[in-house]
């Protein structure tokens, strides 16, 4: 084998060895909970953020008020279940499209908590994305 190929299958090898280990890097325990009204879309791409342009600022932490997305995630199960529930029933969406993931956030950003006036529960707030492989179904029955 000449140098270069000895050179580009090391590469290889060790690009696999990082993917490989991310794969099995411990995300740790559900920390918090996310509604969504589109449950397939959510565990195929994660949570997108929400563009703070087009949010009321009372919804938006000072903090993340320059942010272009953010994600809320909220520690109280129930109520994010009752709040999809009800979210569900306003704009008119089949139960059988929504659903509540947990989220494994102990090594995401550190979120901003929020008192926001649509849940009735501390609110997390984080900017940018949630990738899917942070994410786990919940029973929401």
């Amino acid at each position: 084998m000449a140098k270069g190929q000895i050179i580009q299958w090391f590469k290889v090898v060790y690009m696999w060895w990082n993917i490989l280990k991310e794969d099995n890097q411990p995300l740790g325990p559900i920390t918090e909970y996310h509604g969504t009204l589109n449950l397939s879309k959510v565990l195929k791409e994660g949570i997108r953020g929400n563009s703070t342009k087009k949010r009321s600022n009372r919804h938006i932490p000072e903090e993340l008020k320059d942010a272009e997305y953010i994600v809320y995630t909220a520690e109280d199960k129930d109520e994010v279940i009752q709040f999809i529930k009800r979210r569900a029933k306003e704009l008119q969406i089949d139960e059988k499209e929504i659903g509540v993931v947990g989220v494994r956030g102990e090594t995401l950003s550190k979120p901003i908590l929020h008192d926001d006036i649509i849940m009735n529960t501390k609110v997390f707030v984080r900017e940018g994305n949630i990738p899917a492989q942070y994410l786990t179904t919940v029973n929401i029955s």
